[in-house]
């Protein structure tokens, strides 16, 4: 099946019109986090029923200390949840939602890695209980499993985290 923008753009809007997305609960008022792409697949986590949406296929990300750049927080938070370190890598985009009720900011770098990426060991911290290296076909199958803020970038950034003829 070829899955068009549009589709998924529909599911998406979809799973968020059943979502509440609330940034309460969440430590600090601003926080990153990283999307990592082959172009042809993403990286997820399954988050913990310990955090905020837990349940959800999410990103690694969090609060951003002080004093600590976004995108530092996002790198820090990935090595933190993951085990994964980025010695090499391309931001090629990013996403930032802003809570209008509360201020709170989260900022999502798209950073472009190579196939060979997907190798790496992961050694996954308490906040998640999964990962996967997913596919278009697996987000359209998977779409009401995914955390509110993923879909939020999928549905603003698709053309740029994948290179698909899809579109």
């Amino acid at each position: 099946m070829k899955i068009t923008k549009e589709y998924l753009t529909n599911l998406i809007r979809e799973a968020l019109e059943e979502t509440e997305y609330t940034s309460k609960g969440h430590w600090g008022d601003k926080a990153s986090g990283v999307l990592l792409t082959t172009g042809e697949r993403i990286f997820l986590l399954l988050r913990s029923e310990e955090v905020t949406e837990g349940g959800t296929w999410g990103i690694p990300g969090g609060a951003i200390d002080a004093g600590e750049s976004a995108l530092n927080s996002a790198i820090r938070e990935l090595e933190e949840e993951t085990g994964l370190s980025l010695d090499k890598y391309d931001v090629i985009d990013k996403t930032i939602y802003k809570d209008d009720e509360d201020g709170f900011k989260y900022t999502t770098f798209i950073i472009k890695v190579s196939e060979s990426f997907e190798s790496k060991p992961v050694r996954l911290d308490w906040e998640n209980d999964d990962y996967r290296w997913v596919d278009q076909d697996w987000l359209e199958d998977n779409a009401h499993e995914l955390h509110s803020g993923v879909m939020y970038t999928l549905e603003q950034k698709w053309n740029t985290i994948f290179d698909s003829d899809y579109l």
